[in-house]
């Protein structure tokens, strides 16, 4: 068995990981919102996964150890580990995530799934939420969609939100 140090050692790892945003390899990617802690606004992620097997693993490996602030993680891994079958099996749908965000709801929500593709259409609430961040760091305005001259900056953004 992993002592507590390397545990929290292989969570970073799966969480920097997670957080390279490689449009071309990574199969889909979902969009993190941490709970906001005393009056301090949670911070805004977009993580990318190459399978439903590869969220699971993380979601036991990791997320416990980088996000429980409290002593709850034993009782969220109980909730996790017939998940993580139901992922393997069936994938990683929109009902998936609302299940997931029961279990999560006190630390974060996971409030899309999606492509790279789809981010950069920015045609879903979450999404133009990130776009319009990613303007708003551009100096400009509006959620439109990410053009091909956009894209190299708006990976630079996105792995500047994961970084902060």
């Amino acid at each position: 068995m992993r002592d507590d140090k390397e545990q929290t050692s292989l969570a970073v790892k799966m969480l920097h990981t997670a957080a390279a945003c490689d449009p071309d390899a990574d199969g889909f990617g979902v969009l993190v919102t941490e709970a906001a802690r005393d009056e301090v606004p949670g911070r805004r992620m977009v993580l990318w996964f190459a399978s439903p097997t590869v969220l699971a693993d993380f979601l036991l490996q990791a997320y416990p150890l980088l996000f429980c602030r409290d002593d709850n993680a034993e009782e969220l891994l109980e909730k996790l580990e017939p998940f993580k079958a139901y992922l393997c099996e069936e994938g990683l749908s929109q009902s998936a995530l609302d299940e997931l965000n029961e279990y999560t709801e006190q630390w974060t929500q996971m409030e899309w799934l999606g492509t790279f593709q789809d981010l950069c259409a920015s045609d879903t609430e979450p999404t133009q939420r990130v776009v319009e961040g990613f303007r708003a760091d551009q100096r400009n305005e509006g959620n439109a969609p990410v053009t091909d001259e956009e894209i190299e900056d708006f990976i630079e953004f996105l792995t500047g939100l994961n970084e902060s």
